[in-house]
């Protein structure tokens, strides 16, 4: 469920991350070539089905009808944007969190749900790594999720001016131990074309 932007721009964006070449070039006819081409016939041999709806229970039933489909993980972006009624934000955040959960465990279908920091987190440094806690609504968040990722940091990595260095570690995991924020895992994202790689990828 893409909430922030249109379905439109959501697939432009998936295009654009899979032929590896700039929004902007699709956006103004300019991308071509070979990467292009590919892009389009592998998206249509993997369909993506997109959604935007923000009400929680027009949320929960579109799950439920990619589970009777036969869908696999459902992307949830983000909480915030969820209507859900009226109440304080941390209110809110517990029963959306409560719902998903629900719904998850109801279809048997992974959920991921996107969430953003708090104000204590938006502020903290490289130095400082963000937790679970440093999310908004962080207690039911960590009470009703099976794992938290965590991602930190954009910075430039030097290999072009188009390419930033990320780090994700686990701020909860009940399968076992992730990768710790002082061994993060390292990506490379290239805003440009919206595609985020290993960074050992090249």
């Amino acid at each position: 469920c893409k909430l922030e932007e249109s379905l439109t721009e959501a697939a432009w964006r998936i295009h654009a991350m899979s032929a590896q070449q700039p929004l902007a070039d699709l956006l103004d006819g300019r991308a071509s070539g070979a990467a292009f081409d590919a892009a389009a016939l592998d998206l249509a041999e993997y369909p993506l089905p997109l959604s935007h709806e923000r009400n929680l229970e027009s949320i929960v039933n579109t799950l439920k009808l990619h589970a009777a489909q036969g869908g696999g993980l459902a992307v949830i972006d983000q909480l915030s944007m969820i209507q859900a009624g009226e109440g304080s934000v941390y209110e809110l955040a517990t029963y959306k969190s409560n719902r998903i959960r629900e719904a998850a465990l109801a279809s048997d279908v992974p959920i991921l749900v996107v969430a953003q920091l708090n104000r204590a987190g938006k502020n903290k440094g490289k130095a400082d790594p963000v937790s679970a806690g440093d999310l908004a609504g962080s207690g039911s968040i960590e009470d009703d999720a099976a794992g938290v990722i965590l991602i930190q940091g954009a910075e430039l990595t030097g290999i072009d001016r188009s390419c930033y260095t990320m780090s994700v570690h686990t701020g909860k995991s009940r399968y076992g131990r992730g990768a710790t924020a002082d061994a993060p895992i390292k990506l490379w994202w290239y805003p440009e074309c919206c595609r985020v790689d290993a960074a050992s990828y090249l």
